[in-house]
């Protein structure tokens, strides 16, 4: 089972992830007021009691200021270092106080968090590693860009861009990445150097939420807030079609291992399964819920 990783709140107005497998629910930070947090949440199906733990990434207000007025009247963890909790002033039962450091791996309900350093003007800014069941991301909690790390157990930070990073998906092979840094377009870049490697591709007005890579690196899937799904090629890279169907926002995208259909997860809480040759859906489900699903094509996938 794979679990989910949406980005309720990004830039300096407030930072807030929510991590979840459908039954943990975890936010790492909450740079975002209590209430405007909650409010978030609820567009998810969620709300505050749903939530079963927090993880900071350090001191900064852009990414720690609602944790003390969200977490008041919940029982449950904050994870974050002794010097980040000294530094931020904020209010916290010492009951609910999980101390961390970095190079430490630590369990946050059921999902595997392995901590690193990372170059940023606070006391002790940590990046985090989190994998459960074979999946495995890494967030950075820093406001100067997108940090690419090496996922091994030291989790060495490995190049850095100047974009904030709004949606990300990785090439089949590991070669490149696409990422959105400011809602309308989609940049490319070498997986290994970060150095660009196209032309941005640009959805204007559109807001894209989500992204994905066919198998043979010929095609990127670009979801939009919208509930549009745009299929372009990539060299050169121009527009091949347009998906329509959903009735919110998409979530999350991913092509079958031929790379012949593709699957859609909605806010509308529906999975479609697109059949790429005539653009139609071959057939759709209801998720449990509203929260957007993670899937993956396992090795015996059409």
């Amino acid at each position: 089972m794979g679990f989910s990783f949406t980005l309720l709140g990004s830039g300096s107005t407030g930072n807030t992830t929510l991590v979840s497998d459908g039954t943990a629910h975890i936010l790492v930070d909450i740079g975002l007021s209590g209430r405007e947090t909650a409010r978030r949440l609820r567009e998810y199906g969620l709300g505050p009691e749903n939530i079963s733990a927090v993880v900071v990434s350090h001191e900064h207000g852009d990414h720690c200021r609602g944790v003390g007025p969200f977490v008041k009247n919940l029982d449950i963890p904050v994870f974050m270092t002794e010097g980040a909790l000294a530094s931020s002033g904020m209010k916290l039962d010492p009951r609910k106080h999980r101390p961390i450091s970095a190079g430490e791996r630590f369990d946050v309900c059921g999902f595997d968090f392995t901590s690193f350093s990372v170059p940023h003007d606070a006391v002790d800014p940590l990046g985090f590693v989190i994998e459960k069941d074979g999946a495995r991301i890494a967030t950075v909690g820093t406001n100067d860009g997108l940090l690419l790390c090496s996922l091994t157990d030291e989790a060495e930070p490995l190049r850095k861009t100047n974009r904030m990073m709004k949606s990300l998906a990785f090439s089949r092979d590991g070669r490149r990445l696409a990422l959105s840094s400011n809602a309308s377009t989609v940049f490319q870049y070498d997986a290994n150097s970060l150095a660009p490697v196209s032309e941005p591709i640009d959805l204007s007005p559109n807001v894209i939420s989500s992204l994905a890579y066919s198998p043979d690196n010929q095609f990127i899937a670009i979801g939009d807030r919208n509930s549009n799904i745009h299929l372009w090629r990539l060299e050169p890279a121009q527009p091949v079609t347009t998906l329509v169907g959903h009735q919110g926002p998409i979530s999350d995208l991913d092509f079958s291992l031929d790379g012949q259909k593709l699957a859609s997860a909605s806010e509308d809480s529906h999975v479609y399964l697109w059949d790429l040759k005539d653009g139609k859906a071959t057939r759709s489900g209801v998720l449990p819920g509203e929260l957007p699903l993670v899937w993956r094509w396992g090795s015996s996938s059409g």
